[in-house]
């Protein structure tokens, strides 16, 4: 593409629009979910039925952005990306049940999945290569700084303004890089290719048949229930016709399946499915526990993630630079120890634990990411050449986005059972003749007629026991997935490490 010197600007601003909203939209969520609880009437295990949602159509679509933009040219692709993330984003603000703010996140995560992508592949082509390094650090600092603003930003508007308004802030975004997109971005010419709608078709009944089994396991009672054991059955079949499809298959397939006999490509994406399944199932689950058991205000909520977010971008930066001196396989075992210690030690958490000790672990975790992330992308990718990186990056990311998805559906079932096995297990030492009972009794001065089998006490008692065994139970799961981090380290240590290392592969 030849594009006048301006007009580069211009396309870099509208790119890195394109690029924020989704990324802040990612991450902006993670704040509201306990406002929406309320709002929606739904559980814990539900509603993060809003981050699942999101994230597996973002994983279905992500993989074909090549496909789209060889079909329909960068422009046209940017600007129905926009349109559809746009109406998406007001379908969202305007829902009023759990079902209707599920379905426009799948078409949020279907537009929004090209966005980053498309983004810095039409950067790369309009600016030259002289100016590469310089137009990617100012790249990067936008992408960073979206998920470390986002919960701060999210929280703000939620405490102040209702949740519905951190997607309608998207409206103006969109619009602007529509417009933008119409008069600056410029098309490739292209040849012509059929689409394989059957491939697209396989791989979207696959997974989200896969979804739907993980997110409604526990309330279904997993394959007791015949709604489920259908879709276990309709993933595995439609998985297989997938991969033989994409076997068979040699022009275009949907997913090129062939990158999958690089042996570092393939533990690449084992690695980065165990590692986005204890990475998101933590943050999500960790705003439910700050504002429903310590009664942080959405705001607060999202100040406190502000220091994990700065720590990690901070390390990653440093990261990249290092990599020319240390081996990446180093960085990646450093910051796995960091997101494990950060994991493990949530089980020292209690109803009265000092929020400071939250943020510390936070901290320790947004380390171990900045560490891990960037030396883990860059191997992977240095063993593919040309075209091989968009087909590689669909597959990579289609693995971190199913990782995601299920992380968090494991997570808040684990969530789930755990805190039900407590609140027995704890009710049970609440009898109103035990001693402990009776001098709780004896310190309440707001209650001083009341007795053990006083409706009031009794309601007191089964509120407090709902916190403890959510506590306690985060902990548990805590430790669980704190082990998903064991496999990660024996897969990065099986990986092998370049001769030479371009560190702008992938990142």
């Amino acid at each position: 593409m030849t594009t006048k010197p301006l007009d580069q600007w211009v396309i870099l601003f509208t790119m890195m629009l394109l690029a924020i909203i989704e990324v802040l939209d990612s991450t902006i969520v993670s704040v509201a979910l306990p406002s929406m609880m309320g709002h929606l009437g739904t559980s814990y295990s539900e509603i993060s039925w809003v981050v699942t949602t999101y994230v597996i159509a973002s994983a279905i679509a992500m993989p074909l952005t090549g496909a789209f933009v060889r079909k329909l040219g960068e422009t046209k692709v940017v600007i129905l990306s926009s349109a559809g993330f746009l109406l998406g984003s007001i379908g969202c603000g305007f829902s009023s049940s759990l079902i209707e703010i599920c379905l426009f996140r799948v078409v949020q995560g279907f537009f929004g999945a090209t966005l980053v992508p498309l983004a810095q592949s039409i950067i790369s082509e309009v600016f030259p290569k002289s100016q590469n390094e310089k137009v990617m650090a100012i790249w990067g600092i936008g992408v960073m700084v979206a998920p470390i603003l986002g919960p701060v930003v999210g929280g703000w508007i939620v405490q102040h303004f209702g949740w519905p308004l951190i997607f309608f802030i998207n409206v103006p975004i969109c619009v602007t890089t529509i417009i933008l997109a119409k008069i600056f971005v410029p098309s490739k010419n292209y040849p012509q290719e059929r689409f394989d709608w059957t491939g697209f078709g396989l791989l979207a009944i696959g997974i989200g048949s896969l979804q739907f089994f993980f997110d409604k396991g526990h309330d279904l009672g997993w394959f007791q229930s015949e709604a489920l054991s259908i879709a276990f059955i309709v993933c595995i079949f439609f998985i297989f016709l997938l991969i033989y499809h994409c076997i068979q298959k040699k022009d275009n397939p949907v997913l090129n399946l062939a990158l999958f006999r690089r042996p570092n490509f393939s533990l690449g994406c084992s690695l980065i499915f165990l590692y986005c399944i204890a990475i998101l199932s933590i943050n999500t689950l960790q705003q439910i526990l700050l504002q429903s058991i310590y009664g942080v205000t959405p705001e607060l909520g999202g100040q406190l993630m502000l220091p994990s977010g700065i720590a990690c971008g901070v390390i990653m930066g440093l990261s990249s630079k290092l990599m020319r001196w240390v081996s990446p396989k180093i960085l990646i075992a450093v910051g796995i120890v960091f997101l494990f210690l950060g994991t493990w030690l949530f089980q020292n958490l209690s109803p009265t634990t000092d929020l400071g000790f939250v943020v510390m672990l936070d901290v320790t975790r947004g380390i171990g990411l900045g560490f891990s992330f960037v030396p883990l992308t860059v191997i992977v990718f240095n063993f593919l050449q040309g075209e091989e990186n968009m087909a590689g990056a669909g597959l990579f990311n289609l693995s971190r986005n199913l990782g995601s998805s299920i992380g968090v559906s494991l997570a808040t079932t684990l969530l789930a059972c755990f805190s039900q096995n407590y609140w027995h297990h704890l009710i049970s030492f609440l009898t109103p003749t035990s001693s402990g009972v009776k001098l709780w009794l004896a310190q309440q001065k707001i209650l001083p007629h009341a007795t053990a089998y006083s409706p009031i006490v009794r309601g007191i008692w089964a509120g407090e026991v709902t916190k403890q065994a959510f506590v306690l139970s985060f902990g548990l799961t805590s430790v669980m997935v704190s082990l998903v981090y064991v496999f990660v380290f024996i897969l990065m240590l099986i990986m092998r490490t370049p001769k030479s290392l371009d560190v702008q592969s992938g990142v």
